[in-house]
């Protein structure tokens, strides 16, 4: 999922959530959108453990310092 922020505890928050729900984090890179004020980060994550996004992604956008969460189905090739 990609989760837009723009208070750095936000993203420890939602990386708890993840956790206390039973999802591992396998990969997260975060990365600051130059020239927006006030600051807004982007943090990709990586989760294991979660059928559908969809719940999650929204659940997390609703939480406090979340600008938006985007679910990123990623395809597997045969």
């Amino acid at each position: 999922m990609e989760i837009h922020y723009n208070e750095k505890t936000s993203l420890d928050e939602v990386l708890r959530y993840c956790k206390d729900s039973g999802m591992a984090i396998v990969n997260l890179k975060i990365h600051a959108l130059e020239g927006k004020e006030p600051s807004l980060y982007v943090a990709e994550v990586k989760v294991r453990g979660i059928t559908k996004p969809e719940p999650l992604t929204e659940h997390i956008a609703q939480m406090a310092g979340i600008v938006s969460a985007i679910a990123l189905v990623s395809k597997q090739v045969s």
